[in-house]
């Protein structure tokens, strides 16, 4: 069996990490158009201020879900730049040197 590369295997990672982004984005559109739709009920056709205060908290959901997705894609952004310490290794110790160093820069700016 052939061992994959460096560029595969990553690559693989972040299109595992591309569909629970969907998914969020998804609901993130779904559950912004329902919440306007709620506010619009509760101001204009059925004047209630309980109505249009659930709409506004549907709409807080989508800022959960945008905060989310944000995650995924930062953390997608990293799993790219592992590429470039992995390529420049020519051993296993180096390579596990080289990414002991990348998250701890990493981690140390966060």
């Amino acid at each position: 069996m052939v061992g994959r590369s460096i560029h595969d295997v990553l690559q693989d990672a972040i299109a595992d990490g591309k569909v629970p982004e969907r998914i969020l984005l998804s609901f993130a559109i779904l559950i912004g158009f329902t919440g306007m739709g709620v506010i619009y009920v509760g101001i204009y056709a059925n004047p209630q201020i309980e109505v249009a205060a659930l709409g506004t908290a549907m709409e807080s959901l989508v800022l959960v879900a945008v905060n989310m997705v944000k995650n995924i894609r930062r953390e997608n952004y990293s799993i790219r730049l592992l590429e470039i310490p992995l390529s420049k290794a020519s051993t296993s110790e180096e390579a596990a040197k080289l990414l002991s160093t990348f998250f701890r820069d990493t981690w140390k700016k966060q």
